[in-house]
């Protein structure tokens, strides 16, 4: 799922958020809503706004162990939160969904049986 940044305003829709004009307390509410959820498995967005957004949840007293466990680092690439190209304008968020990967499942084998016919 794509979602949308929340920004200061003036906002305009689709802009490459950045320190001045990124509303890192509405935006990191809503990641650390979805992260509290337990059902996302990776969240993708711009280095430069998980920076911006570590940033702010240190300062407001997020334990640094979390943060280094969900925020990924030059030593640490293997974390909830990643960076991807192209996320400057929103974040993606895929989410664990045990009926969708059984679906999945099943439709591979049916497409798998079809294709030996």
């Amino acid at each position: 799922m794509d979602i949308g940044f929340y920004y200061l305003p003036p906002a305009k829709w689709y802009t490459k958020a950045n320190a001045s004009n990124l509303d890192r307390a509405r935006t990191w509410t809503l990641f650390k809503a979805l992260v509290a959820t337990g059902a996302v498995e990776y969240v993708f967005v711009d280095r430069s706004v998980q920076a911006l957004l570590r940033e702010y949840a240190l300062g407001i007293g997020e334990s640094p162990e979390f943060l280094d466990g969900l925020f990924e680092s030059p030593s640490k690439k293997d974390t909830l939160v990643r960076h991807a190209w192209g996320h400057l304008t929103h974040f993606h968020a895929r989410f664990i969904e045990p009926a969708a990967e059984e679906t999945g499942r099943r439709l591979s084998r049916r497409v798998t049986k079809v294709g030996r016919r």
